[in-house]
């Protein structure tokens, strides 16, 4: 062998040498199965998932060009790439051991951040680095092994808590309720991320660098320089001439990996609601369905690890760009296909679809560039090309907290179609690609040969040409071509031969051959009735889905219902069964008569009450009562007969009102607080108990002079003082309260005005406030702002509620948790219940301490 040549390695070394990307991607597997899930078991909303994934694209985008110029240019005793795999190794071992520990959001956040830069320093050197080991015949076989590994990482890194499930209790839960085989699973990926990467560096070293990568001169320095200046010298002249293929692989990139990112950040809450019919993350159903997404995660990581394998000699025979092509339609159509899977055993097949992609995307754009970058650029176009993977997230990343509402109706399937559509968008911009040339493989970075195009009118497809486009416009283009070295495919006859048509004309036969509908007219029950040849009895029956018809003729009457366009009359319905499908939902507001339902805490309780209501088949009736001394407020509306139940929201200073119309009034179910005795149904909180907790974790955090800001009227928030005033008695702490109401216009002044003077009541500052809620603490933390007083220096805060809005205070605000959306799932399946009459019981949830900055010193 001559000097300075690459030795021919054996497929036991070519794995060898990817071991390291085995551990790499078993710590990004264990990311993509679990961070959506540890963030909203921490209280992050779905909206707002998006943005808290920021860190892969961020983190890809500064770091990998970087260091992949930076290994280009660094001449070590141990080689260029190696001391970035070692360092990127650490850090990643390291953030995946603490990332379970994670005591709050944004803690969780900033672990995902280190996680990533670890990652990202590792991740593209190590692809440089198969680049730079192996001869250009054996590229494929390397990267599509790096492929293959990375799905066998990522189906162990998905299975892995379902596996330890079944030694370790799936619902046993550390304290900041995150699963114990969560934190077991992280703590392995944290164990092979530095083994694995050690391992493929004993056993496959770097090879000793030629003496004319190192001679190469950049504006009129040394290529060994690491000098700012010199790094963004050469990323400058890397993008002016950067190789053709990646521009044209562009737009594919941007489609599939926004498709992917998708995927990845709503899978687990789509599987919660198409399969569990739940949404909040604090239930058995919500970890199931986490468990789901891993084993799912698990069978497409596995058929990945196959198909890369099995992609080595079709790419070979067809190129790469023509097999990442179907890669990418086989995952587009699987997207979409899920969302109307309601069970395990329909997803599983669609996993295929999704591995096909998957194994595409990790090897096929790495072969096409491989071939097309100077040797001496490997590291800094491998990074560069990361930015089209990482621009595409870091634009769902904007793009999707301002569509979801307004486009995907705040529905995480939505989501997943979106995905699909953009993944078969991908493949077509993979078609464009390979139609700008005979193959993108085949174009040179110093010498590109340029393929002419035309759009010309034919009467009829021609054999051995691929044909695009739409009626009689067709875009001519070559067949596929060969790779270097091999044969080209035969065509037989064209492969699309035909062009792409429409599957029916413009005369179907939806409009029938005289131009009008012969259906018979069905207006009514008999018509239907006549038509099903059953009583007009049954028909109802049918429609209404009761056990009594038998499941074939339910069946039957639907579909003859849907096929005729007949819709029941549900104002008849409705007179007739005595039901409205209406609930109302009432706010009594004696005690703050300037609260607005625009508070914080009602949107959010009413937001969740809204969807399981409309979810369960009513319609939501919404009313402020302010009683202003008359106590027949909730008898007018429960004698009304337009309701068939009511949700109170809070007892202010009703409790007595309330009581009395329960003694009559069935279908009734209260948010608030629990006596013992009472006879009306509640949900709520034990907020005695919330007072108590953060009082005590104010003394922990070295507070010494408390308040209490809120008034005392009503008796969710009396009892809230109650349980503080008790703790900081036990304590022997001075405590003061300072009555604040929760109006806007009134509630900054006297916040104001009731922190001016309270030290005077105590002799001394007031140094840890607990806050009846969330919106008096954000407002107390503003002027404390202006006040000069540094939260949590020289004041400490708790609130009470955690809105999402608390996590995204400055500095993030420590709260007591209710759990709301939990709270309203009870109150709906508790009115449900004593609307049919069956018995209930009040339910009592305990409050959770949620620690952020403005306890933290």
């Amino acid at each position: 062998m001559k000097p300075g040549a690459k030795p021919e390695l054996s497929l036991l070394r070519i794995c060898e040498m990817n071991l390291g990307f085995f551990g790499l991607q078993f710590s990004f597997g264990l990311q993509q199965a679990n961070m959506s899930p540890i963030y909203r078991t921490l209280g992050a909303t779905e909206a707002i998932l998006p943005l808290l994934w920021l860190a892969g694209p961020m983190t890809g985008l500064i770091v990998q060009p970087l260091v992949g110029a930076m290994s280009d240019r660094t001449r070590s005793r141990f080689g260029r790439r190696t001391p970035y795999f070692l360092i990127g190794a650490v850090i990643c071992s390291l953030c995946l051991l603490a990332m379970p520990y994670s005591p709050s959001l944004w803690a969780a956040a900033a672990l995902l951040w280190l996680l990533d830069a670890g990652n990202n320093v590792t991740m593209e050197p190590y692809r440089a680095y198969v680049a730079d080991r192996l001869r250009p015949a054996q590229r494929a076989t390397g990267f599509l092994t790096q492929s293959a590994f990375t799905g066998l990482a990522q189906t162990l890194s998905y299975l892995a808590p379902s596996l330890l499930a079944a030694t370790i209790d799936r619902d046993l839960l550390d304290a900041n309720g995150i699963p114990a085989i969560v934190r077991v699973a992280f703590a392995i990926g944290a164990v092979l991320s530095l083994s694995t990467v050690v391992w493929s560096l004993l056993r496959v070293p770097e090879l000793p660098l030629a003496e004319a990568d190192g001679a190469l001169q950049t504006g009129g320095e040394t290529a060994t320089s690491l000098a700012p200046r010199a790094l963004l010298r050469e990323l400058g002249a890397a993008l002016r001439e950067m190789p053709t293929p990646m521009r044209r692989l562009a737009p594919s990139m941007l489609c599939q990996w926004y498709a992917m990112f998708v995927y990845w950040q709503f899978i687990t809450d789509a599987l919660a609601r198409s399969i569990h019919g739940t949404s909040d993350p604090a239930t058995p159903a919500y970890r199931a369905a986490i468990l789901e997404t891993q084993q799912l995660g698990a069978l497409y990581n596995a058929i990945a690890f196959a198909a890369a394998l099995a992609l080595i000699p079709l790419v070979r025979r067809f190129g790469a760009a023509w097999i990442h092509m179907a890669c990418l339609a086989a995952s587009g159509l699987a997207m979409c296909l899920i969302p109307q899977a309601n069970s395990m055993a329909a997803l599983a097949p669609l996993m295929i679809g999704l591995g096909l992609g998957w194994a595409g995307m990790m090897a096929n754009p790495y072969i096409i560039l491989a071939s097309a970058i100077p040797p001496e650029r490997t590291g800094l176009y491998v990074g560069l090309f990361n930015i089209l993977i990482v621009a595409p997230m870091l634009i769902e990343t904007v793009t999707m907290p301002l569509i979801y509402k307004s486009l995907l109706a705040s529905d995480p399937r939505n989501a997943l179609v979106l995905a699909g559509f953009l993944m078969l968008a991908g493949a077509g911009a993979t078609l464009l690609a390979v139609r700008a040339g005979r193959s993108v493989e085949h174009t040179d970075i110093k010498r590109t040969t340029r393929f002419r195009r035309g759009i010309r009118t034919v009467s009829r497809p021609e054999k051995g040409r691929w044909m695009a486009g739409n009626d009689d416009q067709l875009m001519d283009m070559p067949a596929p071509g060969p790779l270097e070295g091999t044969e080209a495919a035969p065509n037989e006859g064209g492969l699309l031969e035909g062009g792409l048509h429409a599957g029916a004309g413009h005369g179907g036969a939806g409009h029938g051959g005289a131009g009008h509908d012969d259906r018979p007219h069905v207006r009514t029950l008999a018509d239907l009735a006549r038509i099903a040849g059953v009583s007009a009895g049954t028909v109802s029956r049918a429609l209404a889905g009761k056990a009594l018809v038998n499941a074939e003729t339910r069946d039957r009457i639907q579909a003859l219902a849907r096929q005729h366009g007949f819709k029941p009359n549900q104002m008849a319905s409705k007179l007739r069964t005595g039901r409205t499908g209406v609930i109302g939902v009432v706010i009594p507001l004696g005690h703050e008569k300037r609260q607005h339902i625009s508070d914080p805490f009602f949107l959010t309780l009413l937001g969740h009450l809204a969807d399981e209501l409309t979810e369960s088949g009513y319609d939501v009736m919404l009313s402020r009562a302010m009683p202003d001394g008359s106590t027949d407020w909730l008898e007018r509306l429960s004698g009304s007969g337009m309701v068939d139940g009511i949700i109170v929201i809070g007892q202010s200073d009703q409790f007595p009102v309330i009581e009395q119309v329960s003694q009559t009034y069935r279908p009734m179910v209260v948010w608030g607080h629990y006596r013992s005795g009472q006879s009306h149904c509640v949900v709520g909180t034990d907020n005695e108990l919330g007072g108590r907790i953060a009082v005590e974790h104010l003394l922990a955090a070295g507070a010494r002079n408390l308040a209490f800001l809120g008034q005392t009227g009503g008796i969710e928030i009396a009892t809230r003082y109650r349980g503080a005033a008790m703790a900081a008695e036990a304590a022997g702490a001075p405590f003061v309260h300072l009555p604040v109401e929760l109006a806007d216009e009134s509630m900054g002044p006297q916040i104001e005005q009731a922190l001016a003077t309270a030290g005077r009541a105590i002799d001394g500052p007031i140094d840890g406030i607990v806050a009846a809620s969330d919106l008096i603490a954000m407002s107390a933390l503003r002027i404390l702002h202006d006040m000069g007083r540094a939260v949590p220096g020289q004041v400490r805060i708790v609130g009470f509620d955690d809105l999402p809005l608390a996590a995204q205070t400055t500095p993030p605000l420590t709260t007591i948790r209710q759990e709301i959306a939990e709270g309203a799932r009870a109150l709906v399946e508790k009115l449900r219940a004593r609307i049919e009459g069956l018995p209930t019981q009040s339910l009592v949830m305990p409050p959770r301490l949620v620690v952020r900055q403005t306890t933290q010193s």
